[in-house]
């Protein structure tokens, strides 16, 4: 039923999209910048539904396969497939004969492409939004602000969803399962680090299938920390690009030289260097390649310059030389 519903969705999204095409093509309503969005937009919408019905396989192909051999109850199936998609591994449930081992492999293997291609989207949106937000920030011209703390507020919220994450584990796995206190919190933090030892693990079934939404949630609220962690990061590192030199951060007698002045280029390269972006030597590489590509030597880059430039580097041109 859920993979048909994924069928009818991506038909869907594929029919409104052919729309949109037929509508700018006609009206000009959508630019060539805008089209590109939507099929960006398209192509995630596409790639979601994909996630979902693999998940959706993952976890079916495991109630089909397991039980059958390894007589286990759909709820241990669920268990040790959820295990593996968290990458927990405990090891108290896991397959014991040979059939169910090399179906395992492939299993695992897929249940493992499955959670690194979601876990990558993540990062990808992660990363994409830093670096639109470092262009945004630039091109707007934006000032010192709050945005910092805006990242650590955030961490520390994600922090608190964590900490609340594992003080209910630890709280239902000591009422389900009577273990004390402090291993049920060691349970907890192995559990959402994923290292899972499997040295204290679920015995009940009302534990096992506490411990299925458990798993699942407890990964997720530690994946939002780590990236709450990591924007807040990259934060501070767009905040400095953004922190302004001023009159007392500029020695002229170094920067500017014997006239104690500073044109736009040496504040550039000042400005790079000091940041530590670049070091003298990559600015002089900058410095030497324009000057390869100024052919005329008039200080700009231009028409001239490309025409001259495929004269002097044609094969014919080489030859002679």
């Amino acid at each position: 039923f859920w993979l048909k519903q994924c069928s009818v969705n991506v038909i869907m999204a594929e029919a409104t999209y052919d729309g949109l095409q037929q509508e700018a093509s006609s009206n000009l309503l959508l630019s060539p910048r805008s089209q590109a969005n939507a099929e960006h937009h398209f192509a995630r919408v596409q790639w979601r539904v994909g996630a979902v019905a693999s998940v959706l396989l993952y976890f079916g192909a495991a109630v089909a396969v397991y039980p059958q051999i390894e007589d286990w109850t759909t709820l241990e199936t669920l268990y040790f497939s959820v295990e593996v998609l968290t990458t927990v591994g405990y090891g108290d449930v896991a397959p014991t004969h040979s059939t169910t081992r090399l179906f395992a492999i492939f299993h695992i293997l897929f249940g493992l492409m499955v959670m690194l291609s979601v876990v990558g989207e993540m990062l990808g949106d992660m990363v994409e939004q830093f670096f639109d937000d470092v262009v945004d920030a630039i091109h707007d011209n934006i000032a010192e602000g709050g945005d910092s703390d805006s990242k650590l507020a955030n961490f520390l919220q994600r922090c608190a969803i964590l900490g609340f994450m594992i003080a209910c584990g630890a709280g239902f796995f000591h009422y389900l399962e009577g273990v004390p206190w402090i291993d049920c919190v060691y349970f907890c933090v192995v559990t959402v680090t994923t290292i899972g030892l499997g040295d204290v693990t679920p015995q009940t079934d009302e534990g096992r299938l506490f411990a299925i939404f458990w798993m699942l949630g407890g990964v997720t609220a530690m994946g939002w920390t780590v990236s709450a962690f990591s924007e807040m990061l990259l934060e501070r590192m767009r905040h400095t690009f953004h922190d302004q030199l001023t009159l007392g951060d500029v020695d002229l007698a170094k920067v500017g030289g014997e006239d104690m002045s500073v044109d736009r280029m040496e504040f550039y390269r000042h400005y790079l260097i000091e940041k530590g972006f670049i070091d003298q030597a990559q600015f002089q590489l900058m410095v030497d390649n324009f000057n390869a590509l100024d052919v005329n030597g008039d200080g700009e880059i231009n028409v001239e310059d490309i025409e001259l430039h495929k004269v002097t580097t044609s094969p014919d041109r080489k030859t002679k030389v």
